[in-house]
């Protein structure tokens, strides 16, 4: 796809569009990265029927520098006049990272042209964060060796496989972020104000098909609800060390795993499929009470050779002692 532009509020945003028919998905891309993340992912919808559009964010890839802000409503208002520009919304909006605080604040202030979001990663709440740890964090990105630090960083989001393009990928990043005012947006995108990712909460609790879980009192309390659980799925590849999956399978849930997984072991008593059939897997587990009982007895095996009590216990002291 060519890349297009489109002149928002402040700059001008860089953007491709598949130019298809079917419904509006808009892809935007995490902080420090740039369109191209969604290489795979893109035709691939393409394909199945869907019309595509993903932008570059502010400061990011092809999209001007030097913007007055670089907040998520500054960013909500650029996805917004994305989609009424292209006029082929409502659109289905999907968030990585900072631009998953973008697509709740977009859904939330237009819901005549967000049809729906999917938030991957997404930042929408504040979070508290250790003082020393944010500004060893600051000094690390700060300097001119900021572009290469991150840089450096860049590779450990993808623990597990990676795509045959990596490198090529990695060094395009690179390269767009030693540019010009490229880090600096960065930066700026990063050191956002906090409040506007809290702003978010309570925008989500609008949105109609959001559900909060409560929270757990006790850890009895938790083990009685994770014992309720019929079947269990992970649509992640790191899972916290695969720690939720071996509770729900300790606790007699049926697992269901993508076989592109970070830790293989912890899920070899589960039913691991291609991602693209973990539907369909769950949909068979509820028509077939056999299948279901055997996967979760062997998820339950599994999951018993790691102690589960133990370790989740051994990860609580962990953090709580970091605080």
């Amino acid at each position: 796809m060519a890349v297009e532009f489109l002149d928002s509020v402040g700059g001008t945003i860089a953007y491709e569009d598949s130019h298809s028919e079917g419904l509006l998905v808009v892809l935007m891309p995490p902080m420090g990265s740039l369109r191209s993340v969604y290489r795979f992912l893109t035709p691939t919808l393409v394909t199945a029927g869907y019309r595509v559009v993903v932008p570059d964010l502010r400061g990011h890839g092809d999209s001007t520098t030097h913007w007055h802000t670089y907040s998520i409503r500054g960013h909500g208002l650029d996805l917004l006049a994305l989609i009424r520009h292209v006029d082929a919304g409502p659109a289905f909006v999907v968030g990585n990272s900072f631009s998953g605080g973008v697509a709740v604040w977009a859904a939330v202030e237009a819901p005549d042209i967000v049809r729906g979001i999917a938030l991957v990663g997404g930042l929408v709440r504040k979070v508290k964060v250790n003082p020393l740890r944010e500004a060893l964090t600051w000094v690390t990105f700060a300097g001119p060796w900021g572009p290469g630090a991150w840089m450096d960083y860049y590779p450990k989001m993808y623990p597990t496989r990676r795509p045959d393009d990596f490198d090529a990928h990695v060094a395009e990043t690179k390269r767009s972020m030693k540019e010009r005012g490229r880090f600096s947006a960065f930066r700026k995108i990063a050191a956002a104000p906090r409040e506007l990712y809290a702003a978010n909460a309570p925008r989500l609790e609008r949105l109609p098909n959001v559900r909060y879980g409560r929270a757990f009192s006790t850890q009895e309390e938790y083990w009685r609800f994770i014992g309720g659980v019929d079947i269990a799925f992970s649509c992640s590849y790191h899972e916290t060390f695969g720690i939720g999956m071996l509770e729900q399978g300790y606790a007699g849930a049926a697992c269901v795993v993508p076989c592109r997984v970070a830790y293989p072991e912890v899920h070899a008593g589960a039913m691991v499929v291609e991602p693209s059939r973990v539907s369909e897997s769950i949909s068979t587990l509820l028509q077939d009470p056999a299948l279901w009982t055997q996967v979760a007895a062997s998820s339950r095996a599994n999951a018993a050779k790691y102690g589960v009590e133990r370790t989740v216990d051994t990860l609580l002291n962990t953090v709580e002692g970091a605080r």
